[in-house]
């Protein structure tokens, strides 16, 4: 090879080393490549490592998801974010915008959770489908209603369902689903015939959606998805 096929060669490693830090969230300021390559500016980017790179770069650690400086609270809070930074670069570009879109409503930050990237964002596209289907989950609540629940308390169920769904915001909706999808025990079934359980059940339901709704995970994703809160005019 020619000096300057083997200057080329020896660059494209040395940024590949440059690439891997950068990821990791290091600020490094790449060396200049040259007009007329030599020998020694082939030995030059060959002993630039990436331990070396490393001694050299910005002591400063970015969070690649923000852009912001990380105040690193020891090595392995270090490792840490160094990870994470290095799981979002390999993420296709949807995930890296769902990712940063749930950061950006998260009242803490990833860099702190001891869960992955790759965790975070499967749970949030598992809750953002639970949301999507909604609609379907009460409709066959109502189906249910009037298949499934003892004929003296049908009318009841019903009645307390509509007081609970009638007037509700389509994030009371999504909660109301999400107890029924999560915890369909806690709501009448056909072995319940007598008023009192019915509205003992019904009121633990309407217990549970609040619960719900005032979770940091319902939140975050209902401001995902840009659901509606408060109800129509």
């Amino acid at each position: 090879m020619t000096i300057r096929q083997q200057y080329q060669k020896a660059r494209r490693n040395y940024l590949r080393r440059v690439k891997r830090l950068t990821n990791q969230g290091y600020f490094v300021k790449p060396i200049a490549p040259v007009k007329r390559p030599t020998r020694a500016s082939i030995a030059r980017l060959e002993k630039e490592t990436g331990k070396a790179i490393k001694q050299h770069a910005s002591t400063t650690l970015y969070d690649v998801l923000t852009g912001e400086a990380v105040q690193v609270k020891g090595r392995k809070h270090r490792q840490r974010v160094q990870k994470m930074n290095q799981e979002f670069m390999q993420m296709t570009p949807f995930e890296q915008e769902t990712v940063r879109e749930l950061q950006s409503v998260s009242t803490i930050s990833f860099s702190e959770s001891n869960k992955s990237l790759r965790e975070i964002t499967q749970r949030a596209f598992d809750n953002m489908g639970e949301v999507q289907e909604y609609d379907i989950i009460i409709d066959r609540w109502y189906e249910f209603i009037e298949t499934g629940i003892h004929p003296r308390v049908r009318m009841l169920v019903r009645q307390r369902t509509d007081e609970l769904l009638g007037r509700a915001t389509e994030a009371e909706k999504i909660a109301f689903a999400r107890v029924r999808k999560r915890n369909p025990d806690i709501f009448p079934d056909g072995a319940d015939s007598r008023d009192e359980v019915v509205n003992a059940k019904m009121t633990e339901v309407a217990e549970s959606m609040g619960w719900v709704m005032n979770s940091d995970e319902f939140r975050q994703i209902i401001d995902l998805m840009d659901v509606v809160i408060e109800p129509e005019e």
